[in-house]
């Protein structure tokens, strides 16, 4: 009983305590409503929200099988494209392939092939271009372009759509050998008269002092250089060569403008040879300066100038010696361009341009010394007064005693011509020849003759002109005689004057004067000159009419004599005077005239 007491105890305090209904009534008539009605609403959004997802994933779906569906159609597409044809962004040679045949890359290869043409660019601007026509120069196919399309797979075409690709390949072309070796070996370039030769830098003289004047490379090519390199380049299909980018092809000048001995060189000599003298000589000016100075230097095996003292003064007394060599005036001979005949020779002991060579030695070693620049005469020992026509002018009188005739010309132009009777031919009354000038003219005057015992003239003879060149000797008119010129002087001639027929007197009067120069020669020699026909070349006409056994009449012939004559002018001319001539004129005057020369050209 006590137990189930205890039981029933626990029970009792254990039972749960409960409240009214009325108070759970009223907390869900508001706030459970609210949340009843929310719930509601998110399972009819839940329920409306699952249509909508499975149409989408259905569309979606549906595009992409769609979409797949056109890019295995596209690629299979393409892919049976470019069976035939190279990717889009293929460049062959230069020539887009793209969606191109190997066929049609291979025509147009070809194409290009027909207008080949390769330019060939040469020192100084020149050029060259050598068609393709010409040699023959055409495609030849090789396979390798379709080797390059094999290469490429049909199936990996998007590859070489968004990367493309470059290829080179080797044109194979065919050309005539022998006809581009024949066009090259014509070309102006490879002529050797066109080749200029390199020249090196080199110390100079211009302006009065030394400078280093610039190497030049010159155009002297090596032809078989040239012809290898021109044929490589057209079988390698190049459609230019710049011939001085291959090697070997041009000679080069071995010393260039700044190599530093040239700048020491340059000191050097500005130190020992840096005077100018310039000579004004009848026939032009000449200069001595540094470009012929510098020879008479002695150059040692390093390149280096000094000056050797007897080197130096036997370059200068020769420099000297020949300077009057332009005259060309050789034993008191001068050259003369006679009216009819040509070139000939004339003699004077007294006229012309004279150096005086010790003078002019002593001064010019004295202004080389100063480093003197200066411009002037050389000293004259006898000063001329003409500079053209060997020292004759452009005026002058011209008599032939051989062929009894003179001329005179007045600035370069005939002026009046006339036969004459000179001296008779005898010791006492021949004409000398030689070059003169008038002393004097005079109208009305009279020609006495010489003196007798008594003190009487031998004769005395009026006459209207008179123009005396040499003593007594002058030209005058000859009233009294009825004709003129042929032999008449060799029995009936004058007592030394030149006589003419009164109008041709008195024309000559008018224009001559005392700087007129007259020059009187004999062209088929005198008998009474036999020294000066030596000189001349001539030879004496008495000497040879008795040579051939004809006496006079060989003179009256004329023939004889005419051809002695030019003969003997050809071979002594040319054999002494021009020698003579050639020897010292050409070896020393030449020298300094290069130098100069070519320093101011």
């Amino acid at each position: 009983m006590k137990a189930n007491g205890v039981k029933n105890k626990g029970n009792s305090a254990q039972k749960k305590i409960t409240k009214p209904k009325f108070f759970s009534k009223q907390k869900t008539s508001s706030g459970a409503k609210a949340e009843n009605k929310a719930n509601k609403t998110a399972q009819k959004a839940q329920k409306s929200q699952k249509p909508r997802s499975k149409k989408l994933m259905i569309g979606l779906i549906a595009l992409g099988c769609a979409l797949l569906a056109f890019a295995i159609y596209s690629y299979v597409h393409y892919a049976q494209q470019f069976k035939t044809v190279f990717y889009k962004g293929t460049v062959i040679n230069g020539i887009d392939a793209g969606f191109r045949t190997p066929e049609d890359v291979e025509a147009e290869i070809a194409a290009k092939a027909e207008d080949y043409r390769i330019a060939l660019q040469f020192r100084e601007d020149a050029s060259e271009t050598i068609e393709g026509a010409d040699i023959d120069y055409h495609y030849v196919s090789d396979g390798s372009v379709q080797e390059i399309f094999d290469k490429q797979h049909y199936l990996l075409w998007p590859k070489g759509q968004f990367a493309g690709q470059e290829a080179e390949t080797t044109v194979d072309t065919a050309f005539d050998q022998e006809k581009l070796t024949e066009l090259v070996g014509k070309l102006p370039e490879l002529q050797a008269d066109n080749m200029t030769k390199p020249k090196n830098a080199k110390a100079k003289f211009k302006d009065d002092h030394f400078y280093i004047k610039e190497e030049k490379y010159g155009t002297t090519l090596h032809p078989e250089i040239v012809q290898e390199a021109v044929s490589e380049a057209v079988n390698g299909s190049k459609t230019s060569l710049i011939i001085d980018d291959v090697e070997g092809a041009y000679d080069n000048p071995e010393i260039l403008k700044d190599d530093p001995l040239l700048a020491e060189q340059c000191q050097e000599l500005q130190e020992l040879a840096c005077a100018s003298i310039t000579y004004q000589l009848p026939t032009g000016d000449v200069t001595l300066n540094g470009n012929t100075l510098k020879k008479w230097l002695v150059k040692d095996d390093e390149g280096h100038y000094s000056k050797d003292e007897a080197k130096w003064e036997q370059k200068l007394s020769e420099y000297i010696t020949n300077l009057g060599a332009d005259i060309k005036v050789v034993n008191n001979v001068y050259p003369f361009q006679a009216t009819g005949l040509g070139p000939m020779k004339v003699y004077s002991d007294s006229f012309g341009w004279v150096l005086d060579a010790d003078a002019e030695l002593a001064q010019t070693r004295q202004e080389l010394a100063d480093g003197a620049i200066t411009t002037r005469e050389p000293v004259w020992a006898s000063r001329g007064m003409y500079t053209e026509n060997y020292g004759f002018g452009p005026s002058y009188v011209e008599v032939d005693l051989s062929r009894q005739h003179m001329w005179c010309y007045v600035d370069s132009k005939l002026y009046m011509e006339s036969d004459i009777v000179s001296g008779n031919m005898s010791w006492d009354k021949y004409t000398p020849s030689g070059i003169y000038f008038m002393r004097f003219k005079e109208l009305d005057h009279i020609l006495t003759g010489e003196r007798n015992e008594e003190g009487e003239p031998e004769y005395e003879t009026p006459c209207s002109y008179w123009m005396p060149f040499n003593g007594g000797i002058g030209f005058h008119d000859a009233w009294w005689r009825g004709s003129f010129g042929g032999e008449i002087y060799t029995y009936d001639g004058s007592h030394g004057c030149i006589n003419m027929p009164v109008d041709a007197a008195g024309k000559l009067f008018e224009v001559i004067n005392t700087e007129m120069p007259i020059i009187i020669y004999y062209s088929k020699g005198c008998p009474f000159e036999t020294s000066r026909n030596e000189l001349l070349g001539l030879v004496d006409p008495t000497e040879e009419a008795a040579d051939d056994g004809s006496g006079d009449a060989a003179a009256d012939d004329g023939s004889s004599d005419t051809e002695s004559y030019d003969e003997s002018y050809d071979e002594s001319y040319d054999e002494s005077y021009d020698e003579s001539y050639d020897e010292s004129y050409d070896e020393s005057y030449d020298e300094s005239y290069d130098e100069s020369y070519d320093e101011e050209y």
